[in-house]
């Protein structure tokens, strides 16, 4: 029904909005200039493509471009937009939203418009676009999306009156290589340059950002002004790969939750400017320096207190300093040169570490002075730290009669799992505990078994995971307080690799 009215320019005032999924069109359709020109009263114009057809070709076809659009229009979205231009009588002046993705556009319009309703502004993979039009009369718009707009290589320095802006995102703009300067777009919180490769300087234009996304971009440095932006929740550089320097400031940043300085290969351990001075109150969320060449972590990135801190694929680790104890995770897969750790640097009970195919680590200090919730490491038998060992997923123990008089059974558990590599790169697991509780007289007692969630990459050989059991002990049970029990019966099981043999040390 809207081809027949859009071929036939029946539209009239009477119309006031439009939606029209053109993917439903069979065959090549072709849209009259005048096509819009009797519905002077549309305020609602969408022309989309369905997400599941989004790549088939276009097939509506304007041979002389459209002449007329509504200028009481309150939304425009059009999907595919064939033209170059807009319309040269168009008025956006009611504007409140307006999203061209993936159109053919160069430039929007000639003259400075007043966009004084636009609030959110939308030319996602608009490939051919080279400019984006003054905005300086856009002084409510909220929402800028540029994302992929490889010709356009620079912004109207009249986006420094975007002073509601809240959302500025040119991921993937590969020839813009400046922003404008002198700019405080006091209402910015989340800015994103992701694949912006000609940026070379760390962005100036808000202290208020939230949200910084530079990933590989060509930004040398992380400057000292940095504290400045006081409210920076993350800050994800991953790819820079010339970042050279950060400065220690970094450290002042109170509210920050993820760094992300992985693949940023130029860093070494001096790129931080070292200041054993640096002290900070509130923990770092997460802290991701994966797949980097350093042979040391630097003194003032962990003196940031990370509670999670990645630092698998580090191949030039050597070793690891004392780590603060609100680190509650520690991703060292495939750091294939770490060999020493200071003995005592875990002591939380909630941590989880991780070293799977860290082959040279010495595990000597680990096994004896630790404190986690549950650790992965290379290791090929059982540890004689753990007095009852046995081959296989199960083994039984006995019991002393005060091993019972608490309200829970504890004990420190290692399986040793063979490699699988038929696995994929990443997965979550779960090891299963069963604990039954036996004595002379053929009675038993089956505690709730326990469930230990484990979250894995691929193993190159035989590992080791080292865990606490607590297992309540029912003290209002009959069968507990009527018999004596004499043995423990612990049975493991994993899902995901064989277990090849088990250990338990009994906890008081």
């Amino acid at each position: 029904k809207i081809c027949d009215v859009l071929e036939d320019d029946t539209g009239t005032k009477a119309v006031l909005g439009i939606s029209w999924d053109t993917s439903e069109i069979d065959e090549l359709f072709t849209l009259d200039e005048a096509a819009f020109k009797g519905m002077c009263s549309l305020r609602y114009l969408k022309i989309y493509k369905n997400p599941l057809k989004y790549n088939e070709e276009n097939k509506l076809y304007l041979p002389q471009g459209i002449k007329y659009l509504s200028r009481r229009l309150r939304l425009l979205h059009w999907d595919a937009y064939p033209m170059k231009c807009m319309p040269s009588n168009f008025s956006p002046a009611n504007l409140v939203e307006l999203d061209m993705i993936d159109s053919e556009l160069e430039k929007m319009w000639e003259q400075t418009q007043p966009l004084v309703h636009l609030k959110s502004m939308s030319l996602w993979r608009s490939k051919k676009l080279k400019e984006i039009p003054d905005l300086s009369k856009a002084t409510n718009l909220e929402e800028l999306y540029l994302a992929d707009c490889q010709s356009l290589e620079t912004l109207p320095c009249s986006i420094r009156n975007l002073k509601k802006l809240k959302t500025l995102d040119m991921e993937e703009c590969r020839k813009l290589e400046v922003l404008p300067t002198n700019m405080d777009l006091e209402s910015l919180s989340n800015l994103t340059l992701y694949g912006c490769s000609r940026i070379t300087s760390f962005p100036d234009i808000s202290n208020n950002i939230s949200v910084l996304s530079l990933e590989n971009t060509s930004i040398e440095e992380v400057p000292w002004w940095i504290e400045n932006i006081s409210g920076l929740t993350r800050l994800l550089m991953s790819g820079c790969s010339k970042l050279r320097r950060i400065s220690p400031n970094i450290s002042n940043l109170k509210h920050l939750e993820e760094v992300d300085f992985s693949f940023c290969l130029a860093l070494t351990e001096d790129s931080w400017h070292n200041d054993p001075q640096v002290v900070v109150d509130a923990p770092l969320g997460d802290l991701d320096l994966s797949d980097n060449t350093f042979t040391r972590l630097p003194h003032a990135l962990v003196s940031v207190k990370p509670e999670e801190l990645n630092i698998s694929n580090c191949r030039n680790l050597e070793s690891l300093p004392d780590l603060q104890t609100s680190l509650k995770i520690l991703r060292a897969q495939n750091c294939e040169s770490l060999e020493s750790i200071p003995p005592h640097s875990f002591r939380n009970p909630e941590t989880i570490l991780h070293f799977i195919n860290c082959f040279k680590l010495d595990q000597e200090p680990l096994l004896r002075s630790s404190v986690y919730k549950y650790m992965i490491l290379p290791g090929g038998e059982v540890p004689e730290y753990f007095t009852h060992r046995a081959s296989g997923s199960y083994l039984m123990i006995p019991l002393l009669e005060s091993s019972l008089c608490g309200s829970f059974l504890r004990f420190k558990a290692c399986v040793m799992v063979d490699t699988d590599a038929t696995k994929p790169t990443w997965f979550n697991s779960i090891i299963r505990v069963c604990c039954l509780l036996k004595g002379k007289q053929e009675n038993h007692f089956h505690s709730v078994d326990l469930h230990i969630l484990i979250f894995v990459t691929r193993l190159l050989d035989r590992h080791l995971v080292l865990f606490d059991s607590c297992f309540p002990l029912n003290k209002d049970s009959d069968s507990l307080a009527a018999f004596k029990y004499d043995a423990v019966e612990i049975k493991f099981g994993w899902d995901i690799c064989e277990i090849k043999a088990c250990g338990i040390q009994l906890l008081l």
